[in-house]
């Protein structure tokens, strides 16, 4: 799955100011808008997604795997589900014999 808004997602930790952009100024004036969500080209952007990505599945029971902490492991009954994450990628994987998403 390939989430095409990430990093408009994300939450931001600390205070971040832009130039208006081109089209929203009027001349001789100038003026800044204070971000509240992270914008694509931040430096931020990235681990601000991550953040939250990493909150949303602690929540719905998903656990960081210790070996490498882009992939998440949830287990219901006998059944393991794994989310394998890339930077806007998600792909879930079930060991599931009957069932491979």
């Amino acid at each position: 799955m390939d989430i095409k808004t990430t990093f408009l997602n994300g939450d931001l930790e600390e205070e971040i100011y832009m130039e208006q952009p081109k089209g929203f100024t009027q001349e001789g004036e100038y003026f800044v808008c204070k971000l509240h969500k992270s914008l694509y080209e931040l430096k931020q952007s990235p681990r601000a997604w991550n953040q939250k990505l990493n909150v949303f599945l602690k929540n719905i029971e998903f656990v960081r795997s210790d070996a490498d902490f882009n992939v998440h492991i949830a287990q219901v009954g006998d059944v393991k589900f794994f989310i394998v994450v890339y930077v806007d990628d998600l792909i879930l994987v079930c060991n599931n014999k009957d069932k491979l998403w």
